[in-house]
């Protein structure tokens, strides 16, 4: 049979087997365009010329690179000398690295995949290689179900074909004969010769013999963890049900297992529901055989011959069959005479995909098609095998089914647990009689406990290794080693255990499956408030706070603070915990946390003052934090806390320093907010003066009470005001900085003592310098807490040398206190996660389509300033979706041609934002964009929003949890005015971003679903229902702010419809052109700057100076 031939049959064969109706998103979508060919997408820097065109040049030679033709290895070393020349120019970058596309250029030679079974590889597989016939891509695509041998392959056919390329798939190797598995090694190593075949693998962990698996990670060159299906898409299918207790089957929604998930919720849709959760084995087989019986009545309902019940029966007697035998093939003959209805047992399970057939030497083996379940049938049948065994037949009986069977491994261990908990001691002496105790604690999780019989569990059972157990349990409520019962107390209490802590979540193998399972618990806890996982949710997250990898800290904190943020009890908590904590990172998260709930709690406020007064070890910024929420952000400075600080007149910096702040420097220029070069140069981002800090409040003082017309005033941000009021500073203070080497020799103290407190070892030879494993190592974990607690003592007995007037967010002129957020804080874990909703996602298609397109985007559609106004006067009217009427509040429409055509990449952009004050207008100075474009941010709680003070009548930004990082889906929330959440005294429902009134009827939706900025055509949107805002408007107003701009690429951007506007009652009351210059410049300078009485003010410099801004804007982007 030529491999055309041969794809068509597993193809049909494919399709035959049953479809789940509930369909779940894939945990990583992304990884089927890697496997494809492609590469991670990267968004390109827009504020560097050359870093821009640096970042062109990578995309074009990642978009040249042919999986099947490139020389592989002078396409790495090209795109290493452009990834090295970008971090030259730009050390901040981090766009996308030289180890993620290595990784996909392995996994374009050879690559397997690997996965529990049922997880969904058969499914993708499938996918894939739709996606390969429909690309043209020249392929073989075989199955182990049906393919137990390979006589069918024609080797030769395959070489030739592969000229331009060829593709090699074979699925789920563990379900062929071991015979079958010894041909595909001699047919893998002779197509591996041929660099233009790629071969793409897939195997179910724990079914094969351990040394075949190593025999084809031998020849494979990436192996990757098949991680399912979504379970944020899961969790929404099963709460979609309203199930009562959903948080029963967290071990089946934690699998990410695609197929027991959609049986699981297809059995759920039904009238029954399990209202008592099954041990392990028959919860599974009740899960099966509740499908099975389902899918029969409703295929066959009109069918009165043989009822659901029956066809299941005869399932169990095949099963039961197949393992007194040693078997799971069966023939026609045998397994007719086992079923008592016949015919349509075969013609019915076939039908539905639960039963297949393969032919070999002249005869028909029939199998089931879901091998991992086949397992849990025959385990079934163990079970019933096992009554009035002694342990010793016992333990005989399942040897030798184990060496006949592996796969059935784990079902056996769940079923001992079934069969003989809670006496541990008898089932632990079967366990380490049957070799299987290296497999039981990652099956823990779908093992069943009483919650009572956990600490009689972990008296039996001592794992020699630890570490193992917080990525299998951790999360996990109701097991035995999990961080409630036992992980917390074990790292967490003791110093000892914190080097040990740390080490674990560095480990690069255990961090995707730490990310993803604090991801599950994130959703979990926050889609579904019943239950009682909260405690378990609770600590998972403190013990992951500990985390070096930045990625893990984040999604920890974010858990952390919906868990504390829902329950008081467990602020409580985490306050009697963090005296307890030994970890400084989790210190710090606890602080961070804690400092973002709602403001003027009584519990929060005295817990900051006792430790701001007792805590030695706060980090900078966690004093900023706690500052913060005692009601000024910069009162740190008056504070009485330990200075770290001394002058020493011979200070040196040692070799011992100097070593590590130069490995630091070499891998991550710009961790440190200082940098040595060497004993005579050091450069320190933001100095502070030496001078007492009591004299330097008083100097503030003094200036902000002589020049307070410096506030508004044109002097504002003068960069030579400080020179010029020199002289009358120095009448208090020298103004002498820090001494730079007692500076650095201080620092040494303080990063000594981390160093020795986590046990690592300044040594070279203890370094990993894989940039990657190097900046989430333990060594840089000390190096960070170091700075922190160094600044943090800083900050609190000095001011820095960074002169302000008016110019910043504290409002004064003089020296500014330190700020360890100046830059921009990049964690906001008040902002809610990102939980598609389609109702929104209709309306914004609904107000987009309203815009008028032209037939040809050229030079007079680019100017049609009439086309803009209609457009956009006509997206402000009434949308009707399911019989209710809305309007939009705001919004973010960017329609574009195509993007991968030079030509056709025009665009057409609105923007729109309500306001509730009929005060609050444009003007024609330069600030209009502030209005129509950048909006403020709102980062504090959401529940605090109804109670918003600042401008309440306009819209606010919420930032993305963390930009930085792909773990969370970027979104693009606005809220609305504050102004209309009072009026109407709504409530939050953070499970789909609406404001609810007290009857829980949705008045406003505010649009959280998952968008990129440069590729969604809407987004930022709100809408509210058309007779609420109409019964708001009876006593209030509303405008729109709007912006529009057009492009076409021979053109760019045009000033004649790049606009601002001012929209009150359906009608424009102000236009004001984008790019126009102000040279109004008396209107923007106050009267008493006119007549400066300190001589500060000079016409022509304020000409200068708002002539250079408005250059700045010409090329300003909107973002």
């Amino acid at each position: 049979m030529n491999y055309r031939e041969l794809n068509e049959y597993h193809r049909n064969k494919m399709n035959s087997i049953r479809d789940i109706h509930y369909k779940m998103e894939w945990k990583e979508p992304e990884f089927m365009g890697y496997l494809l060919g492609g590469f991670p997408k990267f968004r390109k820097p827009n504020n560097d010329r050359d870093l821009y065109k640096k970042s062109n040049e990578l995309e074009k030679t990642l978009l040249e690179y042919n999986a099947f033709l490139s020389n592989k290895k002078l396409f790495l070393e090209k795109v290493s000398e452009i990834l090295n020349q970008i971090k030259q120019k730009s050390t901040n970058w981090y766009g996308i690295g030289i180890y993620e596309i290595e990784a996909c250029v392995k996994m374009h030679s050879f690559c397997i995949i690997s996965g529990e079974g049922g997880v969904g590889k058969s499914y993708f597989i499938k996918c894939f290689e739709n996606e390969l016939e429909s690309k043209k891509i020249k392929h073989l695509c075989l199955y182990g179900k049906f393919e137990k041998t390979l006589e069918s392959i024609d080797l030769q056919e395959i070489i030739n074909a592969s000229e331009d390329g060829f593709v090699f798939v074979f699925d789920a190797v563990n379900e062929m004969t071991e015979k079958g598995q010894r041909e595909l090694l001699v047919i893998l190593k002779e197509l591996k010769k041929y660099p233009k075949i790629r071969i793409v693998l897939t195997y179910r962990t724990n079914s094969m013999n351990d040394n075949m698996v190593k025999e084809f990670q031998k020849l494979s060159k990436y192996e990757k963890r098949f991680q399912g299906v979504s379970f944020e898409s899961a969790l929404s299918e099963m709460l979609k049900l309203s199930i009562p207790n959903v948080y029963m089957y967290e071990d089946i929604l934690y699998s990410n297992n695609a197929l027991l998930l959609g049986m699981l919720c297809d059995v759920l849709s039904s009238h029954k529901i399990i209202k008592a959760k099954e041990n392990g084995i028959a919860s599974i087989t009740f899960i099966l055989e509740q499908y099975i019986k389902k899918s029969i009545t409703r295929t066959f309902g009109n069918d009165k011959t043989f009822s659901a019940i029956e066809i299941w029966k005869d399932t169990k007697r095949i099963a039961d069959w197949m393992y007194r035998n040693n078997s799971k093939n069966i023939n026609k003959s045998k397994l007719l005479s086992l079923s008592r209805t016949k015919e349509f047992f075969l013609a019915s399970m076939i039908q539905l995909g639960f039963l297949d057939f393969f032919e070999r030497e002249n005869k028909i083996e029939y199998f089931f098609t879901i091998d991992s379940l086949t397992d849990f049938l025959l385990a079934r049948s163990l079970f019933e095998d096992m009554k009035r065994k002694t342990d010793t037949e016992l333990i005989e009986i399942l040897r030798n089914k184990l060496a006949i069977m592996p796969s059935l491994r784990e079902a056996v261990l769940i079923l001992l647990f079934d069969k003989f908990s809670p006496d541990y001691k008898r089932i632990r002496k079967i366990i380490v009689n049957i070799n299987l105790e290296y497999m039981l604690y990652e099956t823990i999780p779908k093992i069943h406990f009483k919650e009572n019989d956990i600490v009689k569990f972990q008296k039996i059972f001592k794992p020699d290794n630890k570490d193992i157990l917080l990525n299998i349990t951790g999360g996990y409520t109701a097991k035995p080693f999990n961080c409630s019962d036992f992980l917390f107390e074990y790292y967490c209490t003791e110093v000892e255990k914190c080097r040990e802590l740390s080490d674990l979540l560095r480990e690069y193998r255990a961090l995707d499956s730490i990310k993803n399972r604090l991801k599950n618990v994130l959703y979990f806890i926050t889609l579904n408030k019943e239950g009682n996982q909260r405690q378990e949710a609770f600590y998972f997250s403190l013990l992951c706070c500990s985390a070096s990898n930045k990625d893990v800290r984040v999604l920890a904190m974010k858990v952390l603070y919906e868990v504390i943020s829902e329950d008081e009890i467990f602020l409580n908590k985490a306050i009697s915990e963090f005296y307890r904590v030994k970890d400084f990172y989790i210190q710090e998260s606890i602080i961070n946390v804690i400092s973002q709930l709602r403001r003027n709690n009584s519990v929060i406020i005295d817990f900051f003052n006792r430790i701001r007064i007792n805590h030695n070890n706060l980090t900078a910024k966690s004093v900023f934090r706690i500052s913060s929420y005692l009601g000024d952000p910069y009162d740190f400075i008056n504070w009485n806390r330990k200075n770290l600080y001394q002058y020493n007149e011979t200070a040196m910096i040692s070799d011992y320093l100097r070593d590590i702040l130069h490995n630091v420097d070499w891998m991550n220029k710009d961790f440190l907010p200082f940098k040595y070069f060497s004993r005579d140069k050091i450069e320190i981002n933001r100095q502070f003066l030496a001078e007492n800090k009591n004299t330097i409040k008083r100097l503030n003082e003094f200036l902000c009470k002589k020049y307070e017309c410096i506030d508004g005033g044109v002097c504002s941000g003068g960069g030579g005001l400080e020179t010029s009021l020199k002289d009358e500073m120095l009448r208090f203070s020298k103004l002498e900085v820090l001494d730079k080497n007692s500076f650095l020799e201080c620092f040494e103290k303080v990063l000594k003592s981390i160093f020795d407190f986590y046990h690592v070892s300044a040594n070279h030879d203890s370094i990993s310098y894989n940039e990657e494993f190097f900046q989430n190592s333990l060594y840089m974990k000390c190096v960070d807490i170091a700075v922190g607690i160094y600044y943090g003592s800083l900050m609190c007995n000095y001011y820095t040398d960074d002169f302000i007037s008016f110019n910043s967010d504290n409002n004064i002129i003089g020296y500014d206190v330190y700020n360890p957020y100046y830059l921009c804080e990049d964690i906001y874990v008040t902002t809610p996660i990102s939980i598609y909703q389609d109702y929104i996602e209709a309306l914004g298609d609904l107000v987009s389509n309203r815009v008028q397109l032209p037939v040809k985007f050229d030079e007079k559609w680019l100017h049609d300033v009439k086309l803009t106004r209609e457009n956009l006067l006509t997206l402000l009217q009434e949308v009707e979706y399911k019989k209710e009427k809305w309007v939009l509040l705001s919004g973010r429409l960017a329609l574009q041609g195509d993007e991968n055509r030079i030509n056709d990449r025009w665009q057409d952009k609105y923007i729109m934002y309500c306001c509730t004050s009929e005060e609050e207008t444009i003007e024609d100075d330069g600030n209009a964009r502030y209005l129509t474009i950048e909006i403020e941010d709102f980062s504090r709680d959401l529940d605090d929003y109804i109670i918003n003070d600042y401008k309440p009548w306009l819209c606010k930004n919420v930032n993305n949890i963390y930009s930085s990082s792909e773990i969370f889906d970027k979104t693009s929330l606005v809220l609305p005015p504050s102004d209309i959440i009072k009026f109407f005294n709504l409530r939050l429902n953070i499970s789909d971003m609406s404001w609810e009134n007290e009857t829980n009827e949705k008045i406003i939706i505010c649009n959280n679903n998952k968008n990129s900025f440069y590729i969604d055509v809407v987004s930022r949107t709100i809408f509210i229902k058309k007779r609420y805002l109409e019964s708001f408007l009876e006593n209030n107003s509303l405008k729109y702010f709007a912006f529009s701009e057009r492009y076409v690429p021979e053109e760019g951007i045009s000033d004649d419809t790049s606009l601002h506007f001012e929209i009150m009652d359906g009608k424009i009351k102000k236009e004001i052109k984008n790019r126009r210059r102000n040279n109004n410049v008396g209107k923007a300078v106050k009267a008493k700057c006119l007549e400066c009485p300190y001589g500060k003010y000079k016409e022509d410099d304020t000409e200068d100076l708002i002539c250079i801004n408005d250059i700045l804007k010409e090329y300003q982007s909107e973002n």
